[in-house]
Parts: C-alpha cells; sequence; structure tokens
C-alpha cells in the first residue's frame, strides 16, 4: 500500500479529529460547569444570544468554505493567486463586518426582548470582530487542517481558563461570550499577521463595486454554507422566541450531544471535498464511508443516550432527564442523513458544479424545518423542536440524492 498517495488524507483527517476532539471535549465539559454555576435559565438565555451572534458570524463567512476553498484548491501553488483571493476575501469580510456589527447592535438596542440583556449582547458581538481575521478557509483550501487545530486549541483553552477563573455566580453568565470573544480575537490576529509575513502577502483591498460583484456571483455558495451551518442555531433560536429559556437548554444540550455522533462527517466532508475536486475517482470509495460511519453513529447515538446522559449532566429533577433521553432519541436519526447530504450534496451535486441546485435544496429544507417549527414547539413545547430539527434533516437527505441520482441519469 502507497501511504504516500493517501498521506495529506490520512494527516487532514487526524487534525480535524483532534479539532473537534479538543472543541467537544471542552463544549462538554463547559455544559455541567456553567449550570452549576449560572443555572438552567441563565444557560438558556445565554445559549439563545449565542444562536443569535452566529447567524451573524456565519453571514460574515460568506461561502468562504466552500467557493474559496474549491479555488485554492486548485491553484494552491501560485502565491500570487493565493495573494489576491486573500485581498478579496478580506475585502468582502470587512464590508461584511461595518454591516453586519451595525446591524447587530441596532436590533439589540431597539428590540426589548434583545435590550433586556443589552450588556450580554454586546459581548456576543465581539465574536463578529474574532472572525474578521479568521482564515479557516484559507488553511482548507491548502489542506492544512493541522493549523485549524492548533488555532482553535489555543483560543478554547484561553476560554476555558477565563471562565474557570472568572464565572463564579449566577449574574456572571452575561461575562460568558466576552471571554470566548478575547480567547479568540487573540489568536485569529496572532495567525493572520503570521500568515501575511510567512506568505509575503500585499495587502491590497478590492472597491467596494467589486464586493457586491463578488456577493453576487457567490450567493449560491454562500446559501450551501450558510443554511446548512446556521440548521442548528435557526431551531435554537425559534425556541427561544416561542418558549422558555429552560426548553432552549434542553434543545441546546440536545443538540451539543447529537455532535459528538455526528462531528465525524462534517471532518470528513471538509477532508474529502478538495480531494474529490481534483480527482473524482476518489468520489464512490468516499461515498461508501461516509455512508457506512452515518449508520454506525446513528445506532450509536440511539442506543448509549441513555447511559450517557445520566451520567454527564446533573439535572434538577427525573423529569429533566427523561425529556433529555426522548430529545436525543428523537435526534439520533441525524448523523445518517448528514451523511447522506456530504455524500451526494456537498461531495457530489457541488463537485460537478450544480451549486444552484444544491442550494434550492437547502433552502428547501430549511424552510421546512421552520415551518415544522412553528407548527410543533407551541404545541409541544419540549419535543416540537427535535421534531422539527428531525423534519428538515430528513427532507434535505430525500431530496439532495433523490436529485444526485435524476443528474447521473441525465448525464449518462
Amino acid at each position: 500500500m502507497n501511504l504516500k498517495k493517501y498521506q495529506s488524507i490520512i494527516e487532514n483527517s487526524i487534525s480535524l479529529v483532534a479539532l473537534k476532539g479538543v472543541e467537544l471535549t471542552l463544549t462538554i465539559g463547559l455544559i455541567p460547569y456553567l449550570i452549576a454555576k449560572v443555572g438552567m435559565h441563565n444557560y438558556g438565555v445565554y445559549a439563545f444570544a449565542m444562536a443569535m451572534v452566529l447567524f451573524f458570524v456565519n453571514i460574515l463567512n460568506y461561502g468562504f468554505n466552500l467557493a474559496t476553498v474549491r479555488e485554492i484548491a486548485k491553484n494552491k501553488t501560485d502565491v500570487k493567486y493565493l495573494n489576491n483571493i486573500f485581498n478579496e476575501v478580506l475585502s468582502v469580510k470587512l464590508v461584511l463586518f461595518g454591516f453586519l456589527f451595525g446591524l447587530f447592535l441596532v436590533v439589540v438596542f431597539f428590540v426589548p426582548k434583545f435590550y433586556e440583556y443589552k450588556e450580554l449582547y454586546f459581548y456576543c458581538s465581539l465574536l463578529l470582530f474574532a472572525d474578521l481575521f479568521s482564515l479557516r478557509w484559507f488553511f482548507y483550501g491548502l489542506e492544512k487542517m493541522k493549523y485549524i487545530t492548533i488555532i482553535s486549541l489555543f483560543g478554547n483553552v484561553i476560554f476555558v481558563l477565563l471562565v474557570l477563573q472568572f464565572i463564579e455566580i449566577k449574574s456572571d453568565f452575561v461575562k460568558i461570550p466576552l471571554y470566548e470573544s478575547i480567547g479568540m480575537s487573540l489568536i485569529t490576529i496572532v495567525v493572520f499577521l503570521i500568515v501575511v509575513r510567512k506568505f509575503n502577502f500585499k495587502l491590497n483591498l478590492i472597491s467596494l463595486l467589486q464586493v457586491v460583484r463578488y456577493l453576487k456571483c457567490n450567493f449560491s455558495s454562500f446559501v450551501n454554507l450558510f443554511l446548512p451551518s446556521t440548521y442548528n442555531l435557526t431551531i435554537v433560536f425559534v425556541v427561544g422566541l416561542l418558549g422558555v429559556p429552560i426548553q432552549v437548554s434542553l434543545i441546546q444540550i440536545g443538540l451539543k450531544f447529537t455532535a459528538i455522533f455526528s462531528t465525524l462527517i462534517p471532518i470528513l466532508t471538509n477532508v474529502f471535498y478538495p480531494v474529490v475536486n481534483r480527482n473524482k475517482q476518489w468520489m464512490g470509495p468516499m461515498r461508501g464511508v461516509m455512508l457506512f460511519i452515518g449508520v454506525v453513529l446513528t445506532v450509536s447515538m440511539y442506543v448509549f443516550s441513555d447511559y450517557i446522559l445520566s451520567n454527564w449532566i446533573p439535572f434538577e429533577n427525573d423529569k429533566d432527564l427523561s425529556n433529555m433521553i426522548d430529545v436525543v432519541k428523537i435526534m439520533s436519526i441525524t448523523p445518517l442523513f448528514m451523511a447522506i447530504v456530504s455524500s451526494f450534496g456537498v461531495n457530489g451535486l457541488l463537485v460537478d458544479a450544480h451549486d444552484k441546485l444544491f442550494s434550492n435544496l437547502t433552502t428547501v429544507s430549511t424552510v421546512s424545518m421552520l415551518i415544522a417549527a412553528f407548527i410543533f414547539v407551541p404545541v409541544y413545547p419540549v419535543f416540537g423542536g427535535p421534531f422539527a430539527f428531525v423534519t428538515g434533516k430528513v427532507v434535505y437527505g430525500i431530496l439532495t440524492l433523490v436529485n444526485y441520482n435524476k443528474q447521473q441519469i441525465s448525464n449518462d
């Protein structure tokens, strides 16, 4: 077996597994600590605020992890080309940052529901500044995922240390996003400066007109990245609008638990995407690996949910624990349908340049989830969110599989 042939794939897979492992370990470890310190109610308020700001962060990442990664993967030895892409992305992010930061503050100060916790939301808004300098898209394109792991590790360690040091009483919950912003800002700015120096990039921002053109040309990539990336945030946000903070806590914890079992899917998606773009012969074997892993993860999540939840978070009563277990079992089908979307969508339709079609499928699935949420959440406060979440995932997977097969038949 020629290991050199697989070296890049193995190295990047290990790097992203390590990245997700670190993120999940720190997150999972912090949840019971934070709930013990600030309470389920305040944790729900914090989770709702984070869901809102992360919508804005995902807009700021305007499809770069798809469109830009694809371009870098094909031209990663051309330093001049990389410099042009670097300036293009930085210019777009600066314009978007100015607009989004202003809009965020306007919403907070003029909507009473948000203004009540204005200090919390202001600290959340600082995450936009931290992400302005993020170069994840750059390292994904170069297939140097180990650097993303290092960046995330340092940022998360700083965040956790600050939380453990300064979160002591219930009212401290408003400062949680402040410490996360500090951790990510420090590391992203340092890495940004290192990359500029290492590649000898010349900063030359493009014009506002060119930024507008970029936004229009890459709108499909934005939709294809934004809607899946904000899928979890959307359900948390809707539950927060229609329910109470404790229900937000339950759905947010359920999503974190789901992330434990499904995190390998986006990792492999990011590893396979640049590889399949270079050589479509990899598509079949990688699809088989992805679908097999999806089945295994779904079964494991359903079977082990009782034991893990019973020993993870010290719930205040048995009813909350029982509800939490039921929520997770409902959502256990998630890894399988994520694997289907990855196999036939990101590493299928997108590789074949069907960006617009995949964008439409993504939109339909998200709208399906929203409609289900507004139907189920008011009627079933605890289980409405999970039902809606799964509805969107199933619609997404089925539509992606059907349309991929249609495209293959038409091509034949």
